[in-house]
């Protein structure tokens, strides 16, 4: 029998692991969504504004101008709903497609196998991926066709491999039941890092 553990953090959890199976393209588009929105907001408020405090300011402010009580948060709103919604599109939806095709292209499931994946997935799929969420986020920003630089695109998959290469490698190590949340910590490091560097 399955134990309910209500709305407290381990039944928040156990609901959201359940809705992988129930709606699975809908969790990822939201999974990513979320992490997109809350990369972008860290961006504007800690990395580009002035820290910790004003990220939490400005989170309250939001939500209290929800209800008409706040003060202005002072973010790019259209950035961070565009920001937000090519994430969830982008990095929610298209890597479960391509992850399938890659496990059924090197369905090996030893060191080889899984090194092999990681390769085709770094050095082909990655740089693929960023040069779309690139050029989404860009055009949507200037409303007009508007590539990367090659120097923007050179930039992110050098960053991209040093993080996600080892990151990768760390959370295959992992228990099964951490993996995803760990994947989530260091995809939102990785919206706050695209987020900055796709800020105009």
């Amino acid at each position: 029998m399955k134990q309910d553990f209500g709305w407290g953090p381990l039944g928040v959890w156990a609901k959201y692991m359940n809705s992988w199976g129930q709606y699975p393209s809908l969790t990822k588009f939201l999974t990513a969504a979320i992490v997109g929105f809350l990369g972008n907001l860290i961006c504007q408020t800690v990395v580009e504004g002035d820290g910790a405090m004003n990220f939490f300011s400005s989170v309250l402010n939001t939500v209290l101008g929800w209800f008409g009580l706040g003060e202005d948060a002072n973010l790019d709103w259209p950035r961070l709903g565009i920001f937000t919604l090519v994430f969830g599109l982008v990095v929610g939806l298209i890597p479960p497609i391509w992850y399938n095709f890659l496990n059924r292209l090197i369905p090996k499931r030893n060191l080889t196998g899984g090194f092999m994946r990681m390769l085709a997935d770094q050095f082909f799929f990655q740089v693929l991926l960023n040069m779309l969420f690139g050029l989404a986020i860009k055009s949507l920003m200037a409303m007009e066709p508007t590539p990367p630089s090659e120097e923007d695109i050179w930039s992110v998959q050098t960053i991209g491999w040093a993080i996600w290469i080892p990151a990768s490698l760390l959370i295959l190590l992992l228990p099964t039941s951490l993996q995803l949340l760990c994947y989530d910590i260091v995809l939102l490091g990785w919206a706050v890092f695209l987020s900055s560097v796709n800020k105009e």
